[in-house]
């Protein structure tokens, strides 16, 4: 049997139970997006891991470390969104536009360029020809902290991402600016 190049990548990935640092393994061609929407392999293969407590704050405090197995086999179900990788580039031809999206959390909000048909609806984007596609890429991401009176556009900026591989299907909402009338304010005062 002929073993597949593979590249290996730092990664960062939050999920619904830790935070996980370590190196994600993809094979040649293939981007992060494409990998974690393969439903015929449920886990994410991590190795050199280091596990620590749920959050999004980076880099983590040491005293919040829980375990440093060698490797990890991670449920894609659980993984809210990732740091690293490779990202999904636009095949020659095909005409895209980029929609500002914010991916709403509990306790913060993503936002980011989404890499889109033309005039198509987000969740309709999502579903597509080919079944349902829940991990984007969301370029010029933003990782924001909510805060009282202010817009999801004007919220502060915590953390800067070229990109980050986001599972749609475990966000609180989406939020599109062109889809939408108006700017919501994260709270009312």
């Amino acid at each position: 049997m002929l073993k597949a190049k593979v590249s290996s990548y730092e990664a960062r990935i939050i999920s619904s139970d830790f935070r996980v640092y370590g190196m994600v393994h993809l094979a040649a061609h293939v981007s992060t997006t494409r990998m974690l929407n393969n439903t015929r392999r449920p886990f994410v293969p991590v190795t050199r891991c280091r596990v620590y407590r749920p959050g999004f704050q980076h880099p983590p405090a040491e005293e919040e470390l829980l375990y440093e197995p060698h490797f990890l086999a991670l449920p894609k179900r659980g993984v809210r969104w990732l740091v690293g990788g490779e990202a999904d580039e636009a095949s020659p031809g095909i005409e895209l536009e980029t929609r500002k999206l914010f991916a709403l959390f509990e306790d913060y909000v993503l936002s980011g360029n989404l890499r889109l048909a033309p005039g198509a609806r987000v969740s309709d984007y999502l579903i597509g020809g080919d079944g349902l596609r829940p991990f984007q890429n969301l370029f010029d991401a933003e990782l924001r902290l909510p805060q009282r009176g202010i817009t999801l556009v004007e919220l502060p900026v915590a953390q800067r991402f070229p990109f980050v591989t986001v599972n749609f299907g475990a966000v609180g909402g989406l939020f599109d600016v062109v889809e939408s009338r108006e700017v919501p304010f994260l709270f009312e005062e």
